[in-house]
């Protein structure tokens, strides 16, 4: 913000019972695998996960991966409801309460702005880590500002906002005493990139936190929301 003075004052943190995250180690790295290869692997999570009866919302970072994923899951006669497809965020989010289906594909306002009340246990998977796009014209406007003060752009915008996104995302889907969520991350960025650590580290200060191959995952959520 331009202060040149400044001090940081923080509240400790305690770990909650009421949401655990799983990041997926069997997920193939993004820059490994084609976009197809990667929504494959994802639908097969999603079919998996949908075994275990729970409402799942699944996040998206950008339209084209949503739409893409639910082509398949179209392809496959799975029933879902997919942003801007099915209706506008605020319509697709009232009939995923009201169960019309148990599996929602969003984006946008659905990682910060969105709460659900309604299920007392939901699974919330993370398909990608919600990095800004570097080609966006705003964004490259705080990268060249950033620059030109001697700052690196990644390390401190670009970075500590997925973190912040990502907090704000987890915790959509536990706003009310007796709720439960687990959280599927299949991004596995973090467990592999030198940022990753900063993100894991992040992440563990305040939720239970593991990284599993996926049968293992999908045992320990089904386990975790008996």
């Amino acid at each position: 913000l331009g202060f040149s003075s400044f001090s940081f004052a923080g509240i400790e943190k305690e770990k909650t019972d009421k949401q655990r995250l799983w990041i997926d180690s069997d997920m193939p790295l993004i820059k490994q695998v084609s976009d197809s290869q990667y929504t494959q692997e994802t639908v097969t999570r999603l079919v998996n996960l949908l075994q275990l009866k729970r409402p799942i919302l699944t996040l998206f970072n950008s339209k084209k991966a949503m739409f893409m994923v639910s082509e398949l899951l179209d392809d496959l006669h799975i029933n879902h409801l997919t942003q801007e497809k099915n209706g506008t965020a605020y319509n697709v989010k009232r009939r995923f309460d009201r169960g019309e289906s148990l599996l929602l594909l969003g984006t946008g306002s659905f990682w910060e702005g969105v709460d659900f009340f309604n299920a007392d246990q939901m699974i919330e998977v993370i398909t990608r880590l919600p990095f800004e796009n570097p080609e966006d014209r705003f964004v490259k406007k705080i990268y060249h500002h950033l620059q030109k003060e001697g700052k690196n752009p990644f390390q401190d915008y670009s970075l500590p906002l997925t973190i912040l996104k990502l907090k704000q995302a987890i915790g959509r889907t536990v706003r009310r005493e007796n709720q439960r969520s687990a959280i599927l991350i299949l991004d596995k960025r973090i467990l592999t990139e030198t940022y990753g650590a900063m993100i894991y580290e992040a992440l563990d200060e305040e939720f239970y936190l593991s990284s599993q191959k996926f049968p293992n995952c999908l045992t320990e959520i089904d386990n975790f929301l008996l």
